[in-house]
């Protein structure tokens, strides 16, 4: 996210609301990084008490110094279009740091405007459209009508993507499936993938 500053950190909630057991309800786009940086994003939910117990968010460029050979970082740029205009921000902090090589760092992000931009200013690196493979914005119960592969594969040609991170689901994201988009060119990424695919 970028916050009210202009200072790229990470987080992974639109706003502060679930990490502060809703004790401040902003947006991150609302609050400084001097406010982001002392919330206890371990102290809250099934991590309270453990070794996660505190742990502060971190700005963008502590993540990327991070990056090593034979390690990828997924940045995920949240905030849908909205974070395209973010992307001269992202490009300088990359800037910043040169470890942080396209062999390293991926981004993803489900808007379709932020990851054209990212493919538009950062063309050496890979950007994968983030999808659900049902209209439904719920992932798991009340899925939706399912989006089709063949439609997967326009989206992301529509914005030039390098390929899918698609939301995985039992008996929608069949090898069938993922052969459709991998036969258009695009690679394929997946989340909460529980159990081998046959």
């Amino acid at each position: 996210y970028r916050c009210k500053d202009g200072t790229l950190c990470t987080f992974h909630d639109h706003s502060l609301k679930r990490t502060t057991g809703g004790a401040d309800p902003r947006l991150l786009t609302e609050v400084t990084w001097d406010e982001v940086r002392k919330v206890n994003v371990g102290g809250w939910g099934k991590w309270k008490g453990s070794d996660y117990d505190p742990t502060r968010p971190a700005r963008l460029e502590e993540v990327l110094a991070l990056a090593r050979p034979g390690r990828k970082i997924y940045v995920e740029v949240k905030a849908g279009d909205a974070s395209a205009k973010w992307v001269p921000d992202i490009k300088a902090a990359f800037a910043r740091v040169p470890s942080a090589t396209p062999d390293q760092v991926v981004f993803i992000a489900f808007g379709a405007e932020t990851v054209a931009a990212l493919k538009r200013e950062m063309p050496e690196y890979k950007a994968y459209l983030l999808s659900a493979c049902t209209e439904s914005p719920r992932y798991v119960e009340n899925h939706g009508p399912v989006i089709p592969a063949a439609e997967i594969v326009r989206r992301c040609q529509a914005c030039h993507a390098d390929g899918i991170d698609i939301h995985y689901v039992d008996d929608i994201t069949t090898v069938e499936y993922f052969q459709t988009i991998l036969a258009a060119g695009l690679e394929v990424h997946c989340w909460t993938v529980d159990r081998p695919l046959a």
